[in-house]
């Protein structure tokens, strides 16, 4: 049953990132056409566009989020996670998705203070600290902790796309100001670099477990 599940999730998650790749032809010429009258500036949605087309738009955009994070739910069922520490993660999952596009602010030094922590990370990383002491946890394996910041990864390279793309146009700052989108650009920058951090948080701790937990116990 297991394989069975994890094979029908990974389906159902490449269909979704195919969905976020193929739909940009299907959604963005409409959503570019709202900023251009206006309607869609500071990322609201216009009044008098039909309900299907939002739905369209939200499922668009949390397309590649939500295939992710069904592919990355697979790969924990192959690992053989307990059902209490599955639907733990599955949890987190949706919590994730609830917040993925909330809106955030940060001033500067922030960005500065976070940045100088993940160059602490990647130093120790480059020098293979973290290899001597390859202690075992006792709460989560390695796999799992890799999983964890691969996703983050992705989702922040996803973001990263969108921010210098046609979500934002960080690299036409004219539009960017034109359309209305600082709020949403910030937005863009803070959830980025959460993700980013956490990734590489985690990709750190992996390397500091050894074997980790028996994953099957407590089924």
């Amino acid at each position: 049953m297991r394989r069975i599940g994890g094979g029908l999730l990974i389906i159902l998650g490449i269909g979704f990132v195919a969905w976020s790749i193929g739909g940009r032809y299907v959604v963005l010429p409409g959503f570019l056409e709202s900023l251009e009258s206006g309607a869609g500036s500071a990322g609201t949605v216009p009044e008098d566009v039909e309900t299907w087309r939002v739905v369209r738009f939200l499922l668009w955009a949390y397309s590649f989020k939500i295939g992710l994070l069904l592919i990355t739910l697979a790969m924990l069922l192959r690992l053989g996670v307990s059902r209490k520490r599955f639907a733990s993660y599955a949890v987190m999952g949706l919590f994730y998705l609830a917040v993925a596009y909330a809106p955030m602010a940060a001033p500067g030094i922030v960005f500065g203070i976070v940045g100088t922590i993940m160059a602490v990370f990647i130093v120790l990383l480059m020098m293979d600290v973290p290899s001597r002491r390859p202690a075992g946890s006792p709460f989560v394996s390695r796999r799992e902790l890799q999983l964890g910041a691969y996703f983050f990864f992705a989702t922040a390279t996803h973001m990263l796309c969108g921010f210098f793309g046609t979500r934002i146009f960080a690299l036409e700052p004219e539009k960017m100001i034109a359309y209305e989108l600082q709020e949403d650009a910030m937005t863009f920058a803070v959830h980025i670099l959460i993700e980013l951090t956490a990734g590489w948080i985690l990709l750190f701790l992996s390397h500091r477990v050894g074997g980790g937990v028996s994953t099957t116990s407590g089924t």
